[in-house]
């Protein structure tokens, strides 16, 4: 078996636990039945984003690095686009008061671990 084998036949399996997962505990609640269940599994819709558009991209930024906060936040809004910020509390080498601002005009400051352990 070639690795593009394996990694098809490891795709179905993960889809099939996932969704395993997922209908598992309705079937115990009585929401879906059996046949509903295998039915739902066997077929997928590609759900479209906002104006339609088939597909979308992540900025992500790790760490919460000054460059990040005034280099990288310069290059996203002379284009229009928006980013996440992950910051390490810990680290503060951005004021908040530079995190509330992006966050006013529309980036995200997501959570981030302390370390990367």
């Amino acid at each position: 078996m070639n690795a593009k084998n394996q990694i098809s036949c490891a795709q179905k399996i993960l889809y099939r636990v996932v969704t395993l997962m997922v209908l598992f505990p309705s079937l115990f609640m009585g929401n879906l039945s059996l046949a509903q269940a295998q039915t739902w599994t066997s077929t997928h819709e590609i759900t479209y984003y906002q104006g339609n558009k088939p597909g979308a991209v992540s900025f992500t930024f790790d760490d919460g690095l000054m460059t990040q906060a005034t280099v990288g936040v310069a290059e996203l809004n002379a284009r229009g686009l928006k980013g996440t910020f992950f910051i390490i509390t810990s680290r503060g080498e951005v004021p908040w008061s530079t995190w509330r601002n992006l966050a006013a005009q529309g980036h995200e400051i997501a959570s981030h671990t302390v370390t990367h352990r």
